[in-house]
């Protein structure tokens, strides 16, 4: 299912899905190409009552930092929704 939303098992399963368009840090990825809060909220919604789960992979830097972009990314998503 990464990169797309065509599930429709009867198992559990889980989906993984980078922030941009790789897997792991991409020195050439640029801001338009990593994916928003709320798309990763709209991928949850929707394998979440198929009984899925996401694995969402976040691709450090060479140093073990994250990634500026990646990181606001995540605090979005830590943000309370009404």
């Amino acid at each position: 299912m990464e990169y797309t939303d065509d599930w429709h098992g009867t198992d559990y399963f889980e989906t993984t899905r980078g922030m941009d368009k790789s897997f792991g840090y991409n020195q050439y990825s640029r801001p338009q190409d990593y994916i928003t809060a709320d798309e990763v909220r709209g991928i949850v919604a929707k394998v979440r009552p198929q009984k899925g789960r996401l694995l969402l992979n976040v691709g450090p830097e060479k140093d073990g930092t994250i990634p500026p972009y990646q990181e606001q990314i995540l605090k979005d998503l830590a943000e309370k929704q009404p």
